[in-house]
């Protein structure tokens, strides 16, 4: 049996979206028979001190998630003197806009060998179009491959709109600049939505969180928007899904969006923006997909304050039809077919 590792810098709950992906993805692959352990390099709390040579004994193949890190460099170094086979999932971390935070840095970086450790590796696994087209920019000699992350657990088939009389829309995301909620309160008190109310659950990722909720309170909101607690586990998770009526996620940069996935799975419609490759929310009708235009943000908060019951039940629908192409049943295989494929190759 093919022994694969999975390797993370960092890996605890309030990173959101890596800490489900990953999770999920070495979860699924054990229940399909695949053998597969899972080390981080901190865990929220402490710096772990690894002995990398034992880890990587008897492993056929690495795959590491994320980059940059210094746990990056070194960990995939010492596979690349041991001859190990790697594939390495970006998680984002070389779509534009990640790149031009800490620019001259990253530059550095890229420069110094972190381009190298792509090209190097057997594989860099993408979890959309868009970023394998990103990693094909940085150079197009760099071996991609594009398998979009698995959706699972309880699904929920809407059969009528939960709050009528007055809607809740919901935000479920790190609160982090990235994840456009500083947009989204801005474009919510501009349009004057009389019908809806906005939810907003998620860990302080950055510290923003503050000024969120300044803008809620200066701006006589706090009778529509109520910052929430985080919710971890899937029980009380899928409870809270099925409360609402529309999921938002104006993020400035998404290399997948695993939240969005989740909200289609229990019919939530969703409004999000081309940072986000959810291309396929247009083609089913299942939101809204706008350009990252602010007037554009604004303009359809403006529209969905007038939907009907009935086109907004309709597109609830349409989210839960257009979760059932990303479930795990149907992306295992090719997950599976990369490890076998790979680890047919002999390492040079």
């Amino acid at each position: 049996m093919t022994k694969i590792l999975f390797a993370t810098g960092h890996y605890y709950k309030e990173l959101g979206g890596s800490y489900e992906a990953i999770g999920s993805t070495a979860y699924n692959l054990q229940k399909n028979g695949m053998h597969v352990k899972l080390i981080d390099f901190f865990n929220g709390e402490v710096n772990k001190n690894i002995d990398i040579s034992k880890v990587l004994e008897n492993i056929d193949i690495v795959h590491y998630f994320g980059a940059w890190t210094w746990p990056h460099y070194f960990f995939t170094k010492k596979c690349f003197n041991l001859k190990k086979k790697i594939i390495i999932t970006p998680m984002g971390t070389f779509e534009p806009w990640s790149l031009s935070q800490k620019k001259f840095k990253k530059k550095l970086a890229l420069f110094f060998y972190q381009k190298s450790i792509l090209k190097k590796a057997d594989i860099v696994h993408c979890t959309s179009e868009d970023e394998e087209d990103n990693i094909k920019k940085l150079d197009p000699k760099i071996k991609t491959l594009y398998i979009p992350h698995g959706s699972s657990g309880t699904t929920f088939k809407k059969t009528k709109i939960s709050n009528p009389n007055n809607k809740k829309a919901l935000f479920f995301s790190r609160i982090h600049y990235k994840k456009g909620l500083d947009l989204l309160l801005r474009a919510w008190s501009e349009a004057e939505l009389k019908n809806w109310e906005l939810y907003i659950y998620g860990p302080d990722g950055d510290g923003s969180i503050v000024q969120n909720k300044k803008f809620v309170y200066e701006n006589n909101l706090s009778s529509k928007v109520f910052f929430k607690e985080p919710i971890y586990s899937y029980a009380e998770k899928k409870k809270l899904f099925e409360k609402f009526d529309m999921f938002l996620l104006p993020s400035r940069n998404e290399n997948f969006g695993l939240s969005v996935a989740e909200a289609l799975r229990h019919s939530l419609p969703v409004l999000t923006n081309i940072n986000v490759p959810w291309k396929d929310i247009k083609k089913f009708n299942a939101g809204w997909y706008i350009d990252s235009q602010y007037s554009s943000l604004k303009k359809t908060l403006i529209d969905i304050d007038k939907i009907s019951d009935e086109n907004l039940l309709k597109k609830s629908i349409n989210a839960y039809n257009l979760s059932k192409e990303y479930e795990w049943e149907k992306i295992i295989n090719r997950y599976n077919e990369m490890y076998n494929n790979l680890n047919k190759l002999k390492k040079i």
